[in-house]
Order: structure tokens, then sequence, then C-alpha cells
């Protein structure tokens, strides 16, 4: 199984610790929850129940199937499905006995949706027939369904959780061990369409080009990536067509509320509520960069989604020729001069990836609290300065930066010296400049910061 090394130690902690353990499992739709607690359970005596969106006694009906079926009653009749949780719950003594069981509940929020009693009567389940046995019980939901906020500090179930992990996509190396045959350069490309969550990853032929990838996922009417950005957009939205023109814009370069007006058509008073619903839902995000003293109102939106962001920049334009069934060969070569400019987008984020990675191993001896992009004004030189990455301590009183190109010739020298001066606007202590260069550096450049202590020189090649 790829990555989620740390998350299998969480629980494996858990329930190597004698007696009563839980484990809230959050993370968005795709992100491999349940592939990974099916990993974790492979060799445990386990009570894995998986809810449906349906009512609530179909949901009891196959949990009482798997508890009979635990319990040795190998003929399951439909009236034998307990009337409700507390039930349930009350009848596993003898299960919980022998060997240390895990119980698990994946997509708890379709069962809370469809019954808010089922909260109440887990409750009681917890406090009064689990809380004084050996056994882990494992509760999993996407946070779109409002999982995180079942366990928040005013939810029903605060404070229950022995640990709650938030799964992440895969970064940008976990991502490359799906396409280990791929160049450096195609193994960021996937990343940089599929922000490494598992669910698209998946999708992926690695016995195939990254390009004939794209163009069968993303570029045909059936191609499996191509309908997911409205299959997410269904799903959370009854206007669909509103969000859907809103991320368009937002896609195109239109950052800032009257932008977005411009380009859509729609006034303030429609947009406004809505960009808010995409905030919330994590798929719009505010562009608020280290060090900012502007407002929170002027920080232009971003689409914080990978996928979601590659199909509004590049693919969304190409709908109707794909409606229409042209080849994807020709509808590529269109996109494919404007993806490295998509990608100049995505590489600081792998570069972050990167800083952080090496802030882990021990190898970068910082302790980052805060990483993000710089914009300023440079008084002086009387023009804007921006700087592609700065890594924070805590206090804000050191940081490492770095300049992040993505492009087909090496780094120059001025474009170094110029990350130099615009990080003596950040007014703290650099510890070190990392230099991210997808084709490497100008062999002036190399020969002058060789022996340059503070400067490393870095290549998309030596991220991997």
């Amino acid at each position: 199984m790829i990555g989620r090394r740390k998350e299998f130690n969480t629980l494996q902690r858990i329930y190597n610790k004698e007696g009563f353990g839980l484990a809230v499992i959050c993370g968005r739709r795709g992100v491999g929850k349940t592939t990974m607690i099916s990993e974790f359970c492979r060799d445990k005596r386990t009570l894995f129940f998986v809810a449906e969106e349906a009512r609530n006694e179909k949901n009891l009906r196959e949990f009482s199937r798997i508890v009979f079926s635990e319990a040795g009653i190998t003929e399951f009749l439909e009236g034998q499905a307990f009337q409700n949780l507390k039930n349930l719950f009350s009848s596993l003594g003898p299960i919980l006995s022998g060997e240390k069981p895990v119980i698990v509940i994946d997509d708890l929020p379709y069962l809370t949706q469809a019954d808010p009693s089922v909260l109440p009567a887990l409750t009681g389940a917890i406090e009064y027939e689990l809380s004084g046995k050996n056994v882990l019980l494992i509760l999993s939901g996407s946070l779109e369904d409002g999982m995180e906020g079942i366990f928040s500090e005013k939810g029903p179930l605060a404070g229950r959780a022995s640990e709650l992990i938030r799964l992440q996509p895969f970064d940008y190396l976990e991502t490359a061990e799906y396409v280990p045959e791929y160049s450096e350069e195609d193994k960021a490309l996937v990343y940089g369409v599929t922000g490494g969550v598992p669910a698209y990853l998946r999708s992926f032929d690695p016995k195939i080009s990254v390009w004939d990838n794209i163009g069968k996922l993303f570029f045909t009417k059936c191609g499996a990536l191509y309908n997911e950005p409205l299959r997410l957009l269904r799903r959370e939205f009854r206007n669909v067509m509103l969000y859907h023109t809103i991320l368009y814009a937002i896609g195109s370069g239109a950052g800032r509320m009257n932008e977005i007006v411009r380009l859509t058509g729609y006034e303030t008073p429609v947009l406004s509520p809505a960009v808010k619903k995409l905030l919330s839902l994590g798929i719009l995000k505010k562009d608020i960069p280290v060090f900012w003293e502007g407002s929170r109102k002027d920080a232009a939106y971003v689409i914080s989604d990978n996928l979601l962001r590659f199909y509004y920049y590049a693919v969304a334009g190409s709908r109707i020729g794909i409606e229409r069934g042209e080849p994807w060969e020709s509808l590529v070569i269109g996109v494919r001069p404007f993806v490295s400019s998509f990608m100049e987008g995505v590489f600081p984020e792998i570069c972050g990836q990167y800083l952080l990675r090496r802030t882990g191993e021990g190898s970068l001896s910082f302790p980052v609290s805060k990483i993000g992009a710089y914009r300023g004004y440079d008084p002086a030189r009387k023009e804007a300065a921006e700087i592609d990455l700065v890594a924070l301590n805590e206090g804000r009183t050191e940081a490492v930066v770095g300049t992040c190109r993505y492009k087909s010739s090496g780094m120059d020298a001025g474009e170094i010296d110029a990350c130099f001066a615009n990080a003596e606007l950040l007014k703290c202590q650099i510890r070190r400049y990392l230099m991210f260069s997808k084709n490497g550096y100008y062999p002036s450049v190399l020969r002058r910061f060789r022996e340059t202590e503070n400067v490393e020189l870095l290549t998309l090649k030596e991220l991997y």
C-alpha cells in the first residue's frame, strides 16, 4: 500500500493499548479512507460496516447481517434485524470476547443524516456498552458530509475520540509511486492534474504515456475524470450552472469579485453567497501571501483542488469539441502549450512539500510553522516584489525562501539575485535559499554558487 505509514502507526498504537479505543478518520471523498482501514484490518478480527445513502432501515438490516454472521448465525432472516443501534450494540457482548475486535462504521454521516437518533444511540453505546470492553471502534466519513463537525468542539461526540485522523491526499512523491516508470516531468504532471487523490490516480494506466492518459481521461465524453467536476458540483449544489460558471471564470484568471462579476455576468448579490459556499467546502480558497497587510477581502480567490483547477484551466474550454466527439489527440495538441503555465502554479506546491519532507527527515533543521508565497512592494526600486516560496518559523523571525521555475530553459543569475533582494524586504533572518529549477542552471550560475553554504540549487530530478 502506498503511503499512510503515519496513520497506520497511529491506529496500531490505539489498537495495542488495552481497553476501549475510538479512532475517527475523516477526509475528502476519494482520499482512500476505506482502503486504508481495510488494509489495517486485514489481519484483525473485524466487523466492517459501510453505510449507504439509504433509509436507516436498510442500513440497519445490513449492519445486523454482519453482526449475526460474526456471531455464527449463518441463516439471516429479515425479521432478525435489530430495531435500532442501541439494541445492536447491546447484543455485542459475546462478540467482544476473545481476540480484540475492530468495529468499523464507514461513511457514518449517511447514518446520521437519515436518522438524527443515531448519534445519541452511538454516544450511549460508547458510554455503556463499549467503554469498558477491549475493542477498537473506527468511525469514518467524508468532510463534505460533515464528518469533522460531529467530533468538533461543539459536536455531539466532542472529546470522545482517542485520535482524530485527517486523511490527506498523497504528496508528489507518493503520487509518483502510481507511475514509477514515468519521467520526473511526467510524474509532476500526474500530481498536477490529480492533486494526489487516490481515486483519481487509480484511473491512470502506467503502461501508456501521461498524455495518452490525460487525453482518454479528460478529453473524451466517457473519460472518468472529464465527468468528475460536474459530478462533484451536482452532488453539492442545485444550481450547478452558477457554480460551474464561477469556477470557469476563476480558472480563466478572474481572481477578485469584480473580475468574476465581469466574466460571469452574475451580480455580486448572487455571486457572494455562492463563493462563500465554495470556500466552506474547500473548493476555493483565499490566496493570502505571508506577511499580508491588506484586507482579506482584497485577496484573490483560487481553486484549491488540483483536478478542478486543471479542468477549468485547460479542459472546460474544449467541452464543445469533446461533446461533439472530436478526436482527443487533436484536442490535447491544442492544450499542451498551455500546460507549462499551469504547472508553474503547481510547482511551488511541489517544492513546498519537498521542503516539508526535508524538515521532517531532519536534513533541513528548520521548524516550519507557515509556508506560502510573498507578494509585496519594494519602495527603493518602486516595483512589485515576489517570492515564490517562504517558510517561516512560529515567531516569524526566521525563514527559508526559494524561487520556483518550471520552464524549459535554466535559471539565470538574475532570478537568483532578485530572490536575494526581495528576501531583504521580509525583515527576518534568512536561514537558507532553496532554488528550484525544472531544467537546471546556466554554467555561470553553477560556478558562482557552487561553494555558497546557504544556497542550494535543485532540479526537478533531485526533488524525486
